[in-house]
C-alpha cells in the first residue's frame, strides 16, 4: 500500500478513484516480477489435467519463467464488470445467468444486476472499453468492426495484459500462490 501510495503522489494522481457509472479502479504500480511457471510446477499441473488436451496446451504455455519488466502504472478495476454496467454502456446485457438469458431459470427471481457480466469473447470485452471510452470523452483503445478488434493505442480504457494481469494478481508476492507454495487452503 505504501508502494502504491508513494507512486500516486509521484503521479500526482489517487490511489482509487471510481468512474461515471460506478466502476472502481485500483492504481497498479510499475514493477518486476517472475512471470510463468518453472518445469517442475507446469510437470505437476500435467499430471493433474489428466487426458484434457486442451489443458495440458494451456499449461504447457505457461514456459519459459522468466524476468518482466513493467514500466508504467496502470488502473485496473478493483470489481468485475457488472450485467448493469455492460448494459449501461453496451446497450444489452450477453450474459447466460440474467433475467433474460439462457439460464435465466438458475436465477429466477433474483437481481442479477450487480453479478458480473458473463459468457463475453475477448472482442465483446474490448468493445465494452471502446464505448466506456467514447461515453467518457477519452479516445478509445479498439475499435471493433464485426469479428475484427484493431488497437487504437488510444488514451480510452482498455484490458489488462497478460503479464499486467498476472503482476496485479500477485501483488508483490514471489510465491507459487498468494497464500504461500502450497495450495492447501
Amino acid at each position: 500500500r505504501k508502494h502504491q501510495e508513494a507512486w500516486a503522489a509521484y503521479l500526482k494522481v489517487p490511489v482509487e478513484y471510481e468512474n461515471s457509472i460506478g466502476m472502481k479502479f485500483v492504481l497498479i504500480p510499475p514493477g518486476e516480477f517472475m512471470m510463468g511457471s518453472t518445469p517442475e510446477e507446469i510437470e505437476a499441473a500435467l499430471v493433474v489435467a489428466g487426458n484434457d488436451e486442451n489443458w495440458k496446451e494451456k499449461i504447457r504455455s505457461e514456459a519459459p519463467r522468466h524476468q518482466v519488466i513493467l514500466t508504467q502504472a496502470i488502473y485496473l478495476g478493483v470489481h468485475e464488470v457488472t450485467q448493469a454496467q455492460y448494459e449501461q454502456v453496451v446497450g444489452q446485457n450477453p450474459s447466460h445467468f440474467a433475467a433474460t438469458g439462457p439460464g435465466k431459470e438458475a436465477v429466477a427471481g433474483l437481481d442479477t444486476s450487480m453479478y458480473p457480466v458473463e459468457t463475453l469473447s475477448w472482442n465483446d470485452a474490448a468493445e465494452f472499453c471502446a464505448k466506456l471510452s467514447e461515453k467518457v470523452q477519452l479516445k478509445p483503445f479498439y475499435v471493433r468492426s464485426g469479428e475484427t478488434v484493431s488497437i487504437l493505442q488510444g488514451t480510452g480504457y482498455r484490458l489488462p495484459t497478460e503479464a499486467e494481469w498476472e503482476f496485479a494478481c500477485r501483488a508483490g508476492t514471489t510465491t507459487r500462490f498468494w497464500i504461500g507454495d502450497e495450495d492447501n487452503a
